[in-house]
């Protein structure tokens, strides 16, 4: 009897709340998906498949994941972990009251 080890699992990283799809027609699909194709929604917000009111006979309207765009830390904070530094004159106004007499 041979024993069978079961097949390696991937890691998978977290899944990003900031994923996205969009639906990809099939040839014979509905107007509503081929209106629908250059719309994205975020993963969890994304309509079921088949479309509600979908009228083709077999629906074969997949969706297609996008990249998330929010993988690198854009801010320098974010970065390097030091504030950004201010170099040059307050830039804070006088302030003015609401009345005619506050000037």
């Amino acid at each position: 009897m041979v024993s069978r080890k079961p097949a390696a699992r991937t890691v998978q990283s977290p899944a990003s709340p900031w994923r996205a799809v969009c639906v990809v027609p099939a040839e014979q699909s509905c107007g509503l998906a081929r209106s629908l194709a250059q719309h994205h929604w975020l993963y969890a917000e994304a309509p079921r498949l088949p479309l509600q009111g979908c009228d083709a006979p077999v629906c074969n309207c997949r969706y297609k994941h996008l990249p998330d765009r929010r993988v690198a830390d854009r801010r320098r904070i974010d970065r390097t972990g030091l504030p950004r530094t201010h170099r040059g004159p307050e830039l804070r106004g006088a302030r003015r009251g609401r009345r005619h007499t506050d000037y």
